[in-house]
C-alpha cells in the first residue's frame, strides 16, 4: 500500500529464508520524491529528446540522477532528495541550470518550464 509517487530503491532482493524464519527487508530512503518539468533553453524553445542528470549542489551524492526529455522537452525526475539541484543536458555546448526540490506534504513537485543556459 505505498502512496503514489514513491519511489522504491533500484535494488534487488533475494530472499531464501530458512524453515520458520524471517527477513527484514529495508524499503525507503529520504530520496523518495518525484519531480516533473520542462526543459527550455536560453531563447525559450524546449530540448526535445536530450539526455542529462541532475546533481545535488553542494553534497556529496552516489550518483547523479539520470533523466531525458520528450519532444516537447518533458522530464521527470525520481528518486530525489529535498535540496538544490544543478541540472546539466547532454547538449553540444551543455545546458545547466538549478532547480530547488523542496520538502512538501506531498511526493510529487511539479517544477514548471526550467529556463537552462550554456555552461
Amino acid at each position: 500500500d505505498l502512496p503514489p509517487g514513491y519511489a522504491l530503491p533500484d535494488t534487488v532482493f533475494t530472499a531464501r529464508p530458512a524453515y520458520r524464519s524471517g527477513m527484514i527487508l529495508p524499503f525507503g530512503s529520504d530520496a523518495s520524491l518525484s519531480a516533473t518539468g520542462q526543459v527550455l533553453d536560453a531563447v525559450g524553445t524546449p530540448v526535445a529528446l536530450q539526455a542529462g542528470e541532475a546533481t545535488v549542489v553542494g553534497a556529496t551524492q552516489p550518483a547523479p540522477v539520470p533523466f531525458f526529455t520528450n519532444r516537447n522537452g518533458r522530464f521527470v525526475l525520481q528518486g530525489l532528495m529535498p535540496g538544490r539541484y544543478q541540472l546539466r543536458m547532454n547538449t553540444t555546448p551543455p545546458l545547466v541550470g538549478t532547480v530547488e526540490i523542496r520538502p512538501t506534504a506531498t511526493l510529487h513537485m511539479p517544477l514548471g518550464a526550467v529556463q537552462l543556459g550554456e555552461e
